[in-house]
């Protein structure tokens, strides 16, 4: 229906940047034929600007789940911070660990 040709290779960028302010911000995006081909912002899916119809369809298809929009932005607003966060307080004890020259 979407004809994409198989197998599909699909390349996933996900993550967070945790901010001094206590901001986060959360990013997640998907490239196809090695190009930018969607993004997940404001709990939907969007295409990227340079993508096709197909990318459209995608997200008009990925958007009808709410679970797994709901389960993505759960992932990157609340999982990803709360695990970068765990893992800075675990290498506080090396970086703070005054060694001498």
């Amino acid at each position: 229906q979407m004809h994409f040709g198989y197998p599909i290779e699909v390349q996933v960028r996900a993550g967070c940047e945790l901010h001094p302010n206590d901001t986060v911000e959360s990013f997640l995006h998907a490239a196809y034929g090695g190009s930018h081909f969607l993004s997940f912002r404001d709990m939907s899916w969007v295409p990227a600007p340079e993508g096709d119809s197909r990318a459209q369809n995608v997200c008009d298809l990925l958007n009808q789940y709410e679970g797994i929009r709901e389960t993505v932005h759960k992932l990157l607003t609340h999982t990803c911070p709360r695990f970068a966060l765990g893992l800075f307080d675990a290498a506080k004890v090396d970086y703070k660990r005054q060694v001498k020259p």
